[in-house]
């Protein structure tokens, strides 16, 4: 499980009730998800802030590094998948663009 609570992001497993990372964010955190598909030995989180997309590799065999950051967020778009080539080397970002309620109008 994952949670953010307004700085640190920590990583748990439920069934040992153990802290397996921690990770200071600068920004809040307004998605999360396992990403699908890449390597099946790893465990990969997308993370969005309202800037940015980031990857996070926390699969227990991988060195505790932060995450890398993969592109900017569009302004008004909401991520909803994140999906890894087999070799991990491209992303498949799907997210939405909200129109602007004043325009709809």
């Amino acid at each position: 499980q994952a949670a953010a609570g307004g700085g640190p992001l920590r990583l748990f497993d439920i069934q040992s009730k153990k802290k397996l990372r921690e990770q200071p964010m600068a920004a809040p955190l307004e998605f999360w998800s396992f990403v699908k598909g890449g390597d099946p030995a790893q465990s990969v989180l997308t993370l969005a802030t309202p800037a940015a997309l980031f990857l996070w590799d926390v699969s227990l065999a991988a060195a505790a590094t932060p995450p890398a950051k993969v592109c900017p967020r569009l302004p008004r778009s909401e991520v909803r998948e994140c999906e890894l080539s087999p070799g991990g080397s491209r992303v498949l970002l799907i997210s939405m663009y909200i129109e602007d309620a004043e325009r709809q109008e």
